[in-house]
């Protein structure tokens, strides 16, 4: 698509990722509250993350994905 990121998500951390748009690209910042990996061909994998926009809280999200074979 027209737009691009890569999110870095680590337990406790806070990693400044740059999402790149047509226009222009600008910096945010995904603090990762929790990270649950179980993936290993089948399994879950659940993250609780919040993404801030210039040090303002933008949004939270939970997300949980489960593989089944």
């Amino acid at each position: 698509g027209a737009v691009s990121t890569t999110l870095v998500f680590e337990n406790g951390k806070r990693h400044h990722c740059i999402y790149k748009t047509p226009i222009m690209p600008f910096e945010i910042c995904v603090r990762t509250l929790k990270v649950e990996n179980s993936l290993s061909g089948v399994g879950i994998l659940s993250l609780d993350y919040i993404v801030e926009l210039r040090g303002a809280k933008a949004e939270r999200t939970k997300f949980s994905m489960q593989l089944l074979n």
